[in-house]
C-alpha cells in the first residue's frame, strides 16, 4: 500500500495445466510490479492443516501527523519476543544501538 504497487510473485514460473482460470486468463499471477489502482487487495492463505483464510484489505489514505510519532511525554511499551532467551538477547544485541537512536528520536 505504501508504494502504490502490488509486488510480483517471485516463485511463480508457469501455470499448471489443470487450472483453466489461469490458462484462459480469467485470473492471473502477478509476475511484474503492478500499479494498485483501487487501493483494495485480497489475500488468501491455505494452511497445510486445513485452516484456510481470506481477507480484503483497503488502503487508508489518512495522512499521519508528525509521521505517526506521539506529541506527548507518556511512556511507551515496546514488546519483543523470541522462542528462546538467546534469540531475544541476539535481537537486542543486533539492534540495541539503532533502536535507542530511533527511540530517542521519536519518544524523547
Amino acid at each position: 500500500f505504501e508504494t502504490g504497487f502490488v509486488p510480483p510473485n517471485i516463485n511463480y514460473t508457469s501455470p499448471r495445466k489443470d487450472i483453466d482460470a489461469l490458462l484462459n486468463g480469467s485470473i492471473r499471477v502477478i509476475q511484474e510490479q503492478m500499479p494498485l489502482k483501487n487501493g483494495c487487495v485480497g489475500i488468501n492463505c491455505y494452511g497445510f492443516g486445513g485452516s484456510n483464510a481470506h481477507m480484503l484489505l483497503k488502503w487508508n489514505p489518512k495522512q499521519k501527523i508528525n509521521n505517526g510519532a506521539p506529541n506527548d511525554d507518556l511512556p511507551r511499551l515496546v514488546i519483543l519476543s523470541g522462542r528462546t532467551e538467546e534469540s531475544v538477547k541476539l535481537f537486542l544485541n543486533d539492534v540495541s544501538l539503532d533502536f535507542l537512536k530511533i527511540f530517542r528520536y521519536y519518544f524523547e
